[in-house]
């Protein structure tokens, strides 16, 4: 009778795993994150590029990514007092477009490009 207790409990144990595993499994791989916001009404009035950041913070939120911005790195940078605050405010100012950035700009933005990609993130994106 022992012996089959345990059976019995071992399989519901198994089986509760399993599930968890196959619900994790549709939950961060197989369903689209856009419906997400598919009843967020914040989602639906804002647009451009406050839209994307939104997006981001959100799946951050939720667990499907870790997003960083350019912003957090430079002052990152600046705690760790490899940057002034002199440069900081250099480097923290992005142009309009990238021609527009001035040359410190494109040396941390090309730092903070390798420094993630290296470190995995298959895109780094500038909104």
């Amino acid at each position: 009778m022992g012996k089959y207790l345990l059976k019995r409990v071992l399989h519901g144990l198994f089986s509760v795993i399993v599930v968890v595993f196959l619900v994790m499994l549709l939950i961060y791989s197989l369903m689209n994150r856009d419906l997400v916001f598919a009843q967020d009404s914040t989602f639906s009035h804002i647009s451009s590029n406050a839209k994307t950041v939104y997006k981001y913070q959100k799946w951050e939120e939720y667990g499907y990514l870790d997003y960083v911005t350019y912003a957090d790195y430079i002052n990152d940078l600046n705690l760790q007092g490899k940057l002034s605050d002199e440069e900081k405010e250099e480097a923290i100012n992005l142009g309009r477009s990238a021609d527009k950035d001035s040359e410190t700009v494109r040396q941390y933005v090309e730092e903070f490009t390798d420094y993630y990609q290296s470190r995995g993130c298959y895109e780094v994106t500038f909104v």
